[in-house]
């Protein structure tokens, strides 16, 4: 049995591969628009901390893309790059970080939707870690914060 067959079960869609297709492409994207954030963050920022932090988180991001290329391209057979994207920063830095650490949970929200609905084990598995992954992002931000007051 494929993956195709066994989505198209499990949602009831006669395009089986698009919906699962199209939420990679969509994870990816917010990942690459993230590390770009990250990294547009840690060019603004004086402290070093904070720059270190942002640096890291950069690199995460950029490392979830790389983790769901494989599972995007077993899914459709085809490569998956999204665009760099450009990002506009909020005048506080303190704003970037509240805004950051809400997006930080919402991702973690949706990679644990996607990980209790996946029905290739595997990609459940890896929406499970990247889900993990945004919530210590969002627990990171917050140690932050809770050092600028």
């Amino acid at each position: 049995m494929n993956f195709n067959s066994v989505w198209s079960r499990v949602t009831g869609a006669s395009a089986a591969c698009a919906e699962p297709a199209s939420l990679l492409e969509r994870f990816s994207a917010n990942e690459v628009y993230d590390a770009a954030y990250y990294s547009a963050l840690a060019s603004k920022t004086r402290s070093f901390t904070a720059r270190k932090l942002f640096c890291a988180l950069s690199a995460d991001e950029n490392s979830h893309v790389r983790r769901l290329r494989p599972a995007y391209f077993l899914l459709t057979g085809q490569s998956l790059a999204p665009a760099a994207p450009g990002v506009s920063l909020p005048p506080s830095l303190l704003d970037a970080v509240r805004i950051r650490h809400g997006e930080e949970l919402s991702a973690a929200a949706e990679y644990d939707r996607a990980a209790d609905t996946w029905p290739d084990r595997d990609a459940a598995r890896l929406f499970a870690e990247l889900a993990a992954d945004e919530r210590r992002h969002a627990a990171e931000l917050k140690r932050l914060l809770e050092k600028c007051f």
